[in-house]
């Protein structure tokens, strides 16, 4: 959603500047304006030739005509002469793709079917009837802006004559068990949620979010699963409050709520005769329902102050292991090498909140606990007990942008003092310079006198 938010928002075209490329993305209409099909017609009959056009028109399945978005027509490319390759250069490589997939389909939908010949040979094996098929592809129609080649779409039968006996080259058997049925991923479950009209273009995404930030499902390789919490939240909700917990519910509030929205009907009256039962559920399920707490998942992790297992918690920043010996043994650590953070009495000077001590490819710094809504980050000083040769700092270590260790005075910018060695209170008994540690020696920093001292 957010990639197909910044193709409508405008993205800068070389030469160009900022352009729209497609239309508005929160709807689930079929409809095409006369103008887009128009433009449509133009592009193929130009690019591919008359013979490629068919104007079509598209509708919504009957059972769900009533709950389509339709203020705004189908999703599409704003200007139908933006070829995806003609502006690659300009686009992401996950924009490309959408772009793509947006633009290939617009233009599609409005060219004639491909057109095959196909062949059937029926085999007959003392009495068994096998059947072989084949096609050949003569006209690709549509599937010529999805730059198909003959070769992949077509599959040959070798010659053979009627009543011919045939040899059998070989024999692979194949067993086939029943499969359950898939798992959500996210695009089925935003289908699923369409055809039974819950939900609307404009919040299919926040959804997914909502469940996913709450550990209501984990995602793996593309595939949702849910979660014990999940699974618990689920139970309870059916158990107390089954009247808001179905389809059919959720479907009939969308389309109160756009009668509200067309203005025939009160949004007060809607509001009053939902809360009058939903009430009676909740004074039910805050006497009935118990607090619910979910064990501490044991992991395989040793304490290595008291030896016992460790345990996964979840705190206020994410899953740690901690020992379930609290508070007698306070030991925790980052939970799958994912890096510890640790909260600070310092406090963000941009919005107030608390700031968190992470780990960077640098070292340790400061990072602001509401990320991503606020992205400030402070360097962490650690000093040395060394003044600065220069004014009245204290020398810190700090590290260039290569990751290379060096060592700098407090007061920069206005102090410009650094050096790539470490300095120590020592003066240079020749001229007075700082000594500084170089292969396990004291070395004056001043280059012309080379003192050194073991």
């Amino acid at each position: 959603m957010m990639i197909a938010q910044q193709l409508y928002e405008g993205i800068n075209i070389k030469g160009e500047g900022s352009v729209g490329l497609v239309t508005y993305i929160r709807t689930d209409s079929f409809r095409l304006s006369d103008e887009a099909v128009t433009m449509a017609k133009d592009y193929i009959v130009s690019n591919y030739g008359d013979k490629y056009y068919m104007n079509r028109v598209f509708t919504k399945p009957k059972k769900n005509e009533n709950k389509v978005q339709d203020a705004h027509e189908a999703i599409r490319p704003t200007y139908v002469n933006k070829n995806p390759d003609l502006i690659k250069d300009s686009l992401s490589s996950d924009q490309y793709k959408l772009y793509s997939l947006i633009w290939k389909r617009f233009i599609a939908c409005q060219m004639v079917d491909a057109e095959y010949d196909v062949t059937k040979v029926l085999l007959d094996g003392n009495g068994n009837i096998f059947e072989a098929s084949g096609n050949i592809l003569v006209f690709d129609g549509y599937k010529k802006v999805y730059k198909y080649s003959d070769d992949s779409e077509s599959k040959l039968l070798p010659e053979v004559e009627k009543s011919e006996m045939l040899e059998i080259s070989q024999i692979s058997p194949e067993q086939h068990f029943t499969q359950p049925p898939a798992r959500y991923t996210e695009a089925s479950l935003i289908k699923d949620l369409e055809e039974r009209g819950i939900g609307r273009p404009s919040t299919y995404a926040p959804t997914i979010t909502t469940i996913t930030s709450r550990e209501y499902i984990v995602k793996d390789k593309g595939s949702l699963f849910p979660t014990d919490m999940g699974f618990l939240v689920t139970e309870m909700m059916e158990k107390y409050f089954s009247k808001v917990i179905n389809e059919k519910f959720t479907a009939e509030m969308e389309n109160m709520l756009d009668e509200v929205a067309s203005g025939k009907v009160e949004w007060h009256e809607v509001i009053n005769e939902f809360y009058k039962d939903f009430k009676e559920e909740l004074d039910v399920a805050e006497k009935e329902m118990e607090e619910i707490e979910i064990k501490d998942e044991v992991s395989d992790v040793q304490c290595e102050n008291c030896g016992a297992f460790m345990v996964i918690k979840k705190g206020r920043y994410g899953k740690f292991l901690a020992c379930p010996n609290y508070p007698e043994c306070k030991n925790t650590k980052p939970l799958g090498g994912k890096e510890a953070v640790e909260e600070t009495d310092e406090v963000c000077e941009v919005c107030g909140a608390k700031m968190l001590k992470r780990k960077g490819r640098y070292g340790e710094f400061l990072a602001c606990s509401n990320y991503p809504s606020c992205k400030t980050t402070k360097p962490i000083v650690k000093t040395i007990d060394v003044n600065c040769p220069k004014c009245d700092g204290k020398i810190a270590i700090k590290f260039s942008k290569a990751g290379r260790r060096f060592f700098g005075c407090t007061n920069y910018p206005e102090c410009n003092f650094m050096s790539w060695l470490e300095p120590t209170k020592e003066k240079c008994p020749v001229c007075g310079e700082m000594m500084v540690i170089k292969d396990n020696k004291i070395t004056c920093i001043n280059k012309k006198c080379g003192k050194t001292e073991e």
